[in-house]
């Protein structure tokens, strides 16, 4: 069996000043944000479904990125121009050849999953485009018994989620109402 060179990166300095990051002395304990603050946190929120991956090395030959191409299928929050339905992460870690980087806190994405996405300003050009490592991506699963498409890190149907948080923009992004003169 070929062995694998492993490279493990921990991002928790980078978290610490990520707004919803850890408190220094909590070590790796992740406070839980609310819809409102991930929503509005994002520049987009997307459910996408995962084209395809691959993992590249950077142009210094230091860092492994893995590129994820996306379709969105539907926005929640936000738009991009001229129409696009597609976007291109850059993921901070992956596999190249015998050499593997390992990002702690970074998603997985595989070719043909589901997910919806809260997705911060730049997106495209960050190696970590997530609001939050923890919650800033909900993976679809199908559940087999039901045959429906289910929401498991909240314990909800999909669609029942995609309604909530389309609720949760409209209520977060209308301006506020100016009080009367008097």
């Amino acid at each position: 069996m070929p062995s694998r060179r492993v490279l493990m990166v921990a991002l928790a300095a980078s978290f610490v000043l990520m707004p919803g990051g850890p408190d220094p002395a909590s070590g790796s304990t992740f406070r839980r944000m609310s819809d409102e603050e991930l929503v509005r946190q994002s520049l987009l929120v997307v459910d996408v479904k995962v084209v395809s991956t691959v993992s590249i090395w950077n142009t210094d030959h230091t860092q492994i990125h893995t590129l994820v191409d996306l379709d969105i299928l539907d926005f929640v929050k936000g738009d991009l121009p001229a129409g696009r339905r597609t976007l291109r992460l850059r993921i901070l870690g992956g596999v190249v050849g015998d050499m593997a980087m390992t990002v702690i806190g970074a998603p997985q994405f595989r070719a043909g999953e589901r997910s919806l996405l809260f997705l911060r300003p730049a997106c495209e050009r960050l190696g970590f485009p997530l609001v939050s490592p923890v919650q800033g991506r909900e993976p679809a699963v199908m559940d087999g018994r039901t045959g429906k498409l289910m929401a498991p890190l909240r314990g909800v149907e999909y669609s029942q989620l995609l309604g909530d948080l389309r609720k949760t923009v409209a209520r977060v992004t209308q301006p506020p109402v100016p009080a009367p003169n008097r």
